[in-house]
């Protein structure tokens, strides 16, 4: 046992030994390398806690911190500095857990050696041209500015230090100095502030003259002005603020302040020399001075007994006026006046003009005898002589002493003459027209017969004046007329075609009539026609013609009647009835057939469609075109094509079935009815048969085609624009589709 245990403790001894740390291993709390953003932090000494390290410029985010300890399995414990510059503990704990290395990392950043401008102003203007690498400058102020500018500067580091030396006078400068952070690195900017000024240039008087140079000036240069006056003007001198500066029109001077310089003008003197002949003078007289463009009037005044003969301007008559005005004045001028002795004007006239001559009238001198004489025309008689309508003679020589201008009159009044009028015989009618007349009127008289008579002529004193019975004639004397009337016959007809009852008339027949007055008056006519005898329209109205193409269709009967007149009696023809020609079918044929028409009908109307003699057939299609002015084609409904339309906004015309009836009834017919187009002038029929042996087509109606009958009234046809009948075997057959229906509106 004994042995035994003293083995043991010999292998305790040894594991000791072997496996456990030293006593100076526990106690080892520092670092083999420390690190930062995987730097070495230079120098580094385990036993050297104390660091410094400069960071570059720009440099915001703290250092990331790495370390390699001396012993591993020690406690490391990194506290970051909050900001840079600022200070980073590392702190290590040894194995034993006591003993602690503090490391201590001071981070700076390296200074900025940035000394330029970011921004350069003055009076918050930015300086023109400004770059941050450009130092000099030069600013020409606004003319007029009264402030010295104040400069302001932003750098571009905002560490950096701006001293600024602001200007004290103009022109001047300015001087920035930046020193950047390093406290080493500088700049300096000057700026040179020029002033500029504004050199004003006014005429006095305004339109005195033009005057040019005047503007905005920089300080130390040459002003050139020049004053250059107006027509009318002329230049007196320059002035400033009242002094004279220089009388020149050219006034040169160096800018150096601002000045309101006047150029001064005055206006030219023209002289007016006005003279006179003997009779009279002019008013002012003499030497008249009037300056440039002044207005000057001058009065001639005759003597007593003168008058003005002319008046001489500048040479040139100007006629004989009594006053003149030289308008806007700009030269010399000379006015003179001449004078004659008065002579007075004696007009004499005759009222009416065609009453009577004058004689005596014209110009006569002061005191002159004047005799003036008075002769009435045909037809006048003289009633006295007149001066502004006051009666100074009734004799027709009239004889005073000229002693100023006169204006007579010589008055005439035209004869009287009366016109009688009578009717021979004494019933033959009626007259009017007659009366009291002035010599030279125009006299018209009228003869009017009465019932069965007629008239013939005018007669004075049993001798034939005039054949009309309006008479038109000019008095010069005294007259009776007589108008004579004999008895009347009525006009008699002597032909009226087609009789009465005449049948089978073509659908061009032509009315035809004459009527002969036996006293050889021209006679005229009013035509009826119509489609019954009590509903007859007046087609002609009071016409020569003798004919007459009416609208008429096969098959129906017609009346027309003529009424002829020769002024004063009419005959009447009476009614006459005529029929047309019957539509006929020949064989192998397709017709419409002709019909008239109520205008707006209470009920639709039809359009029949016949056959002849085509036979057995497949199926056919037709197409019927018509004047829709005249009619339109219906629905069922009853509607138009365009009200269907108004009525389904959606539909178009292929939606509107026309509304057709298919005459030869058979149950395996099948139909199509459709529109052409959007006119709705054209429908389309078409249908086949399901049996394969077709259908024997009999002789007469085929097809109704119901259309509403529109206002307008005349007449219109309905065509086939197509037609086509098969067979059984699909065969075309020949069909005659030449017919058209003819339809008379009423």
């Amino acid at each position: 046992m004994k042995r035994v245990s003293s083995l043991f403790v010999i292998f305790v001894l040894l594991f000791m030994l072997a496996g456990c740390p030293s006593i100076q291993t526990m106690k080892d709390s520092t670092l083999k390398a420390l690190l930062f953003n995987s730097l070495s932090v230079p120098n580094f000494d385990p036993e050297i806690t104390e660091y410094t390290i400069e960071l570059p410029r720009g440099t915001t985010e703290v250092p990331t911190i790495s370390t390699v300890p001396n012993i591993e399995g020690v406690t490391i414990e990194v506290i970051n500095a909050e900001t840079i510059p600022g200070t980073t503990k590392i702190i290590v704990t040894a194995l034993d857990g006591e003993t602690v290395t503090t490391y201590h990392i001071y981070f700076a950043v390296q200074k900025n050696n940035d000394s330029s401008l970011k921004a350069l102003e003055y009076n918050a203007i930015p300086v023109p041209g400004f770059k941050n690498d450009k130092l000099n400058y030069e600013v020409i102020l606004p003319a007029g500015s009264t402030y010295l500018p104040t400069i302001s500067a932003t750098a571009n580091d905002p560490n950096a230090t701006i001293t600024i030396t602001q200007v004290l006078e103009l022109p001047g400068t300015a001087f920035v100095t930046v020193t950047a952070e390093d406290a080493v690195t500088a700049s300096n900017y000057s700026i040179y502030f020029i002033p500029q000024y504004f050199i004003e240039a006014s005429s006095n008087p305004s339109d005195g003259g033009n005057i040019t140079g005047s503007g905005n000036y920089v300080h130390g240069t040459q002003v050139n002005l020049t004053a250059t006056a107006n027509e009318g003007y002329e230049f007196i001198d320059w002035t400033d603020n009242g002094v004279r500066v220089s009388t020149n029109a050219s006034y040169s001077f160096t800018a150096n302040a601002d000045r309101a310089l006047v150029a001064n003008f005055k206006l030219k003197t023209y002289t007016l020399t006005a003279t006179a002949g003997v009779g009279g003078t002019v008013i002012p007289y003499g030497i008249v001075e009037v300056k440039h463009g002044e207005d000057k009037q001058f009065t001639i005044a005759s003597d007593q007994g003168c008058e003005i003969k002319e008046v001489i301007v500048d040479g040139v008559s100007v006629g004989a006026v009594n006053t003149y005005d030289f308008d806007n004045v700009t030269r010399n001028h000379t006015i003179h006046g001449e004078f004659k002795l008065k002579l007075y004007t004696i007009d004499v006239s005759a009222i009416p003009e065609t009453g009577g001559t004058v004689s005596g009238g014209g110009n006569f001198n002061h005191g002159d005898s004047v005799e003036i004489i008075a002769t009435a025309n045909t037809g006048y008689e003289f009633i006295g002589w007149t001066e502004n309508e006051l009666q100074v003679s009734t004799d027709t020589s009239y004889s005073f002493t000229a002693t100023a201008d006169r204006t007579l009159v010589a008055n005439f009044r035209r004869l009287t003459y009366s016109i009688t009028l009578d009717v021979n015989p004494i019933d033959g009618g009626s007259v009017s027209g007659g009366g009291a007349f002035l010599h030279g009127e125009e006299v018209t008289v009228i003869a009017t017969p009465n019932l069965g008579k007629y008239f013939i002529n005018w007669t004075e004193d049993a001798v034939e004046v005039s054949k009309e019975p309006v008479y038109t004639f000019v008095a010069t004397k005294d007259c009776n007329l007589v108008a004579n009337f004999e008895m009347n016959h009525a006009p008699e007809f002597d032909k009226l075609l087609p009789v009465n009852g005449a049948v089978n008339q073509p659908v061009d027949v032509k009315l035809e009539w004459n009527a002969v007055d036996t006293n050889g008056a021209t006679v005229t006519y009013d035509v009826y026609f119509g489609y019954s005898s009590a509903n007859l329209i007046k087609v002609m109205y009071g016409t020569t013609l003798e004919e007459y193409y009416p609208d008429v269709i096969k098959g129906f009967t017609f009346y027309w009647r003529v009424v002829a007149s020769n002024g004063s009696v009419t005959t009447d023809s009476g009614v006459i009835a005529f029929s047309t020609v019957e539509e006929v079918l020949t064989d192998k044929s397709v017709h419409i057939i002709d019909n008239l028409l109520d205008k707006q009908p209470s009920d639709p109307a039809t359009i029949a469609v016949q056959v002849r003699g085509i036979g057995i057939v497949a199926g056919s299609e037709l197409a019927i075109e018509i004047d829709t002015n005249y009619m339109e084609f219906l629905n069922r409904d009853g509607h138009t094509l365009s009200e269907f339309l108004a009525s389904n906004p959606e539909a178009t015309f292929a939606d509107f079935e026309p509304w057709c009836e298919y005459k030869a009834i058979s149950t395996d017919f099948l139909s199509i009815m459709k529109l052409k187009d959007t006119t709705g002038s054209t429908v389309y029929l078409s249908g086949a048969y399901k049996n394969s042996a077709g259908k024997n087509i009999a002789d007469g109606n085929l097809w109704f085609i119901y259309v509403k009958v529109k206002a307008i009234t005349g007449r219109t046809a309905a065509v086939f624009s197509s037609v086509s009948f098969v067979d059984t075997a699909l065969v075309e057959i020949p069909v005659d589709s030449s017919d058209q229906g003819l339809f008379i509106v009423k």
